[in-house]
């Protein structure tokens, strides 16, 4: 037997140093799981600062009355934070009644221990989504209809009204309501021989359902419905002629020729009428707007919700128009017209 074997078995017998052995490759397990940690822990904090410092941004930003560039307010957002380089892309999407902001970014953090497994960097990752929506909207679109108008003004106008209504009036839009209200105008606004029902025009004759506002009613929104208005009397600015059955082109027009639509949300219905619009007559832009606002004025809900009631209009729009402080509500006036204001006429007091 060669002299080293029994030395070799000695040897492999022996214990001694193996908890030794065991403890240092726990002291490097320990080591390395503990260095993890604080990589991860880094991590974690970095991505949760950004990704907090993105949720605010785009909160901000999406809010409909904040007056400043959306992606502007998610730049400045970051930059205060210190993370201007993290981010990488804001879209904006906006509307008439909605606002999506959506921001993304992405930081690389260098590891301290991980790198000894192969991970040099961690990439943190972030993206925020904020959108605020107007459910209920209200709209009134001033249409100037006056001689002025005419040939393919006319037939532009009549376009570009149906394509507004047909983009703000959408079929399957059901989480709120879009009412729009149509104001012609020329010299005068017709309120029609249905919606003139539902206002207190004086009895001066019933030939024609335009009104007359003294000066002093253009200092405010409001045509309370139950409070007598003056009716514009019937006449032709042409004719000397004294009876009302040879005035063929009335200052007013009778029946529904141009007149008013009150907070509809039927899209075909006011294309249709749209269609009928002509042009001809003066220029009262002031009259167009004085109903255009006024029936987004709460104080005509009383003739609003009649209406409703007797299935003139949707009996969802029988609401409106909505409170000033509505925080679902917002209101629109909307003018298409081709110039300024011209003379207004009515017949003398006796």
């Amino acid at each position: 037997m060669p002299p080293f074997v029994p030395k070799a078995r000695y040897f492999l017998k022996q214990e001694n140093g193996n908890v030794t052995v065991f403890s240092v490759f726990m002291l490097v397990l320990i080591l390395t799981i503990t260095g993890a940690s604080v990589d991860i822990m880094r991590f974690e904090a970095t991505r949760a600062k950004m990704q907090g410092t993105l949720d605010r941004a785009v909160l901000a930003a999406a809010d409909l009355d904040q007056e400043q560039d959306p992606t502007h307010v998610v730049n400045d957002y970051m930059a205060k934070a210190g993370l201007s380089d993290v981010l990488s892309n804001v879209v904006v999407d906006s509307g008439l009644n909605y606002r999506t902001v959506t921001a993304s970014g992405s930081v690389d953090l260098d590891t301290i221990f991980l790198h000894m497994s192969g991970f040099d960097t961690l990439t943190a990752p972030g993206l925020s989504v904020a959108e605020e929506k107007i459910s209920n909207v209200e709209i009134s679109v001033v249409l100037d209809i006056s001689g002025s108008m005419g040939g393919s003004r006319i037939e532009n106008m009549r376009a570009a009204a149906k394509e507004f209504v047909d983009t703000v009036i959408q079929a399957d839009d059901s989480a709120g309501l879009t009412t729009v209200s149509l104001i012609p105008y020329n010299a005068t606004v017709n309120l029609g021989s249905t919606v003139s029902n539902y206002w207190t025009l004086s009895n001066l004759h019933t030939y024609s359902n335009c009104a007359t506002f003294p000066a002093s009613a253009f200092t405010t929104t409001v045509i309370n419905p139950s409070i007598e208005i003056e009716r514009l009397g019937h006449f032709d600015r042409y004719s000397t002629s004294e009876s009302s059955a040879s005035i063929s082109n009335p200052w007013c027009k009778t029946g529904n020729q141009g007149a008013m639509m009150v907070h509809s949300s039927d899209a075909a219905a006011l294309n249709a009428h749209i269609d009928t619009l002509s042009a001809g007559g003066n220029t009262a832009i002031d009259l167009g707007m004085k109903w255009g606002v006024a029936l987004l004025d709460p104080s005509s809900n009383p003739a609003v919700s009649e209406l409703a009631a007797d299935g003139v209009i949707d009996i969802e729009s029988a609401d409106r128009p909505a409170p000033y402080n509505d925080p679902e509500a917002i209101k629109f006036v909307v003018v298409m017209t081709d110039g300024e204001n011209t003379t207004q006429y009515d017949l003398k007091s006796n």
